[in-house]
């Protein structure tokens, strides 16, 4: 399940349903998620549409 959640959001699937998708019961695949980001980010700076578009999706907004 963890394996299609980042498919899923590049698919621009919401949060919520990715969550009830994966049975995931807690917010841990946002973490998952965010290491992600942290991996990826030298290799998509490249290609700085797909970087905005991979950090809205993944990054939550500032509250």
């Amino acid at each position: 399940r963890i394996g299609l959640t980042l498919e899923y959001l590049l698919r621009n699937v919401p949060f919520d349903i990715i969550k009830v998708k994966g049975r995931w019961v807690s917010d841990a695949f946002l973490v998952y998620l965010r290491r992600h980001v942290q991996i990826l980010t030298p290799y998509m700076q490249a290609q700085p549409s797909l970087h905005e578009s991979f950090l809205r999706l993944t990054l939550q907004p500032v509250r």
